[in-house]
């Protein structure tokens, strides 16, 4: 499926004209068209983007997830390149081959809630204040806003994501191992499960956690528990009988000489 943000655009504009309200109110849905489509756009550039972003429909939620392995993912960047066989930077000589315009996450969790605010009924004690005059304020700033990212010729994406299942919930942990060195730290989205960036050898990064031997309370078998659950007093549950069991802090007196 395609994306078309100018069509979106073009349409919201003809209907920002209206003193209409319920025109206004189509104007106010193509608006948000428009910025999903611009997103969209963004996120169909990656070959193989992680389900728990694509399946994130609203846009600002999507580049903000983006963004943590993306550093360009909503950045202005300006693409050009000079034939030039030199070791050091020229100063002239240089073909622009394109813009990446997009919104920032802040403008459009901002902009975007503005505008859904539009396509529901005001509440009982809102009435009075979702007047024509401010429907038409709100699509006018972001009509301005919008236009300039609407005609983006290029897209820069970043090309070292990596995509795990989370050893601790099971959804996509996605991170740019480009950006990693040893000794980072990767977060789950889902589960906020930590992961220590560890060298393999190489240029090769792999992702580990500690474990600790636990002796079952109830059958004895020994059981390998991670020390995130140990550190946040987490349950967890035998695997050999079924126990479960919780992970409590303990306190040792001194001994007094």
């Amino acid at each position: 499926m395609g994306y078309f943000p100018k069509v979106h655009f073009e349409n919201a504009r003809a209907l920002s004209e209206s003193k209409e309200d319920s025109q206004l109110r189509y104007c106010c849905l193509e608006l948000r068209y428009c910025i999903e489509a611009i997103v969209y756009k963004k996120l169909s550039s990656f070959r193989d983007i992680p389900n728990t972003i694509t399946e994130t429909w609203q846009p600002h939620k999507a580049i903000k997830m983006l963004s943590k392995i993306d550093e360009f993912a909503d950045k202005y960047c300006k693409v050009e390149i000079n034939f030039c066989q030199s070791n050091i930077p020229p100063i002239d000589g240089w073909i622009a081959l394109g813009e990446q315009k997009i919104p920032s996450v802040q403008w459009l969790t901002k902009n975007y809630s503005k505008l859904g605010n539009f396509l529901h009924l005001p509440k009982p004690n809102e009435s009075e204040s979702f007047n024509t005059e401010k429907i038409k304020k709100c699509v006018i700033d972001v009509l301005d806003g919008i236009e300039q990212y609407v005609n983006t010729d290029i897209w820069i994406r970043a090309s070292g994501i990596e995509l795990q299942a989370c050893l601790e919930c099971s959804e996509d942990l996605i991170f740019d191992r480009n950006q990693l060195k040893e000794g980072d730290v990767v977060e789950c989205d889902s589960c906020k499960f930590r992961y220590r960036v560890k060298s393999k050898g190489g240029n090769k990064l792999t992702l580990s956690y500690t474990v600790h031997d636990v002796k079952c309370g109830r059958c004895g078998e020994m059981l390998q528990i991670d020390d995130q659950k140990i550190m946040k007093n987490r349950e967890f549950v035998c695997g050999f009988c079924g126990e479960d069991h919780v992970v409590v802090q303990a306190y040792r007196r001194s001994s007094q000489t």
